[in-house]
């Protein structure tokens, strides 16, 4: 999927990129009205929101934007109040982006991972400046997709994760908004500690060695229950934090 995202990247010439799944389908409307908005100053990046679908049925997909914490807000506020999510809003394809943005920050997809969308949306997050959000519901997910790290878990996709977080811990990020993406982060290393546990994996002792030594980043997050694990992989290690957190999946 990266070397097609990036192969259409390459040979865009528009204004915005929006990225779509195969198996998904758009509201085009909401495209539409926004194209047709005075474009003297559009922001970098626009939220967009999602619902999944499943033979018919559709279900909230669990991203609460507030229009009023996005539209005319400073990057500080938006990226703030984001941090509200209880899942990290790391997805290519609800959002709209300039293309300049992209190009000018070289914001390609990277190539043989999985979770490639992450990486890719923490530097996002520290380039864009401006942001805003457009009513109405414009992304239809396909519920079940096999691409989901928690759906189907696999050496590669813990491989992949590890590799995500341990490449951003090394990032400088703006200081202004660090606090903020150290969140997002963070929720991505709690799956991972989830994911490792589970039965058709065994994580080896330098897996479990990187994962462990990656815990600093909760404590570089703005949110304080992210903060209070921290002791207990420090206590406890990473095999037992992982089925913990497993135990009570959805409270964090």
């Amino acid at each position: 999927m990266s070397e097609a995202r990036n192969t259409g990247i390459k040979n865009s010439n528009g204004k915005y990129i929006v990225f779509i799944d195969s198996d998904d389908f758009i509201n085009c409307q909401i495209l539409l009205d926004f194209l047709s908005k005075d474009d003297t100053d559009m922001p970098d990046v626009v939220f967009l929101n999602a619902v999944k679908y499943d033979k018919g049925s559709v279900s909230y997909f669990g991203e609460d934007y507030q229009p009023e914490k996005i539209l005319n807000q400073s990057k500080v506020e938006v990226l703030k109040g984001l941090c509200r999510f209880r899942k990290f809003p790391g997805s290519a394809w609800n959002k709209i982006i300039k293309r300049e943005l992209i190009i000018r920050e070289k914001l390609f997809f990277e190539r043989g991972i999985y979770s490639e969308d992450i990486e890719w949306s923490m530097r996002l997050f520290n380039a864009a400046t401006t942001f805003s959000y457009l009513d109405g519901c414009y992304y239809y997910y396909r519920q079940g997709r096999k691409d989901s790290i928690t759906g189907t878990v696999s050496e590669k996709s813990i491989k992949s994760l590890l590799y995500i977080l341990e490449k951003n811990a090394e990032m400088e990020f703006n200081r202004d908004i660090s606090s903020y993406l150290y969140s997002f982060l963070s929720y991505e290393y709690l799956v991972l500690l989830f994911i490792m546990t589970s039965k058709n994996i065994e994580c080896d002792a330098d897996i479990k060695r990187r994962a462990y030594h990656l815990r600093f980043m909760l404590l570089k997050s703005n949110k304080l229950i992210y903060k209070l694990i921290f002791p207990i992989i420090t206590l406890l290690g990473v095999d037992i934090t992982g089925r913990i957190l497993k135990a009570i999946r959805g409270n964090i």
